[in-house]
């Protein structure tokens, strides 16, 4: 049962949807291991560590890969010498 918590924990530590998080809480909740305020604790830690390892993920160097030029046409409409 223990492992089968720890599963189901680690489920909600990944990229998951509201409606499968929502299910998730609740085979944790039909368990009763944790108590209400316990499993709001361990849904709100467990997103966090998704959070944190989503931002973790984001380069932080060579920003300018992120930063695409315009499309040619809207340059050719906001470029003063086009008018």
């Amino acid at each position: 049962m223990e492992m089968m918590v720890t599963q189901l924990i680690q489920v909600l530590t990944t990229d998951i949807k509201l409606p499968q998080a929502l299910k998730t809480v609740g085979f944790i909740k039909r368990m009763q291991l944790f108590s209400d305020v316990e499993l709001r604790m361990v849904f709100l830690q467990a997103r966090d560590v998704f959070l944190r390892n989503s931002l973790q993920a984001i380069p932080t160097t060579e920003t300018v890969n992120f930063v695409s030029p315009p499309p040619p046409l809207l340059f050719f409409f906001l470029h003063p010498n086009c008018r």
